[in-house]
């Protein structure tokens, strides 16, 4: 069987895709279980650093979703 050749086929954005969704998808479960841990703890306020970590989670998690979009529109 003759080996298949990719001659001009660009697969950087299919393996940038891959890695946004996956970062995304770690993202969004790590900020949704420190928003828990921090409603479980009873850290409401904004200084509370189970808040503050879930939202930095949740930001990575937009910004690979934009990445992804971006990605699927190239």
């Amino acid at each position: 069987m003759d080996e298949i050749q990719y001659i001009g086929e660009h697969l950087l954005p299919g393996k940038l895709g891959h890695l946004f969704v996956v970062v995304g998808f770690i993202a969004s479960l790590v900020s949704a279980l420190y928003y828990f841990f921090g409603v479980q703890k009873g850290d409401y306020g904004q200084d509370s650093n189970w808040v503050k970590f879930g939202k930095w989670a949740f930001v990575i998690h937009g910004i690979s979703v934009m990445g992804i979009i971006l990605t699927i529109f190239y």
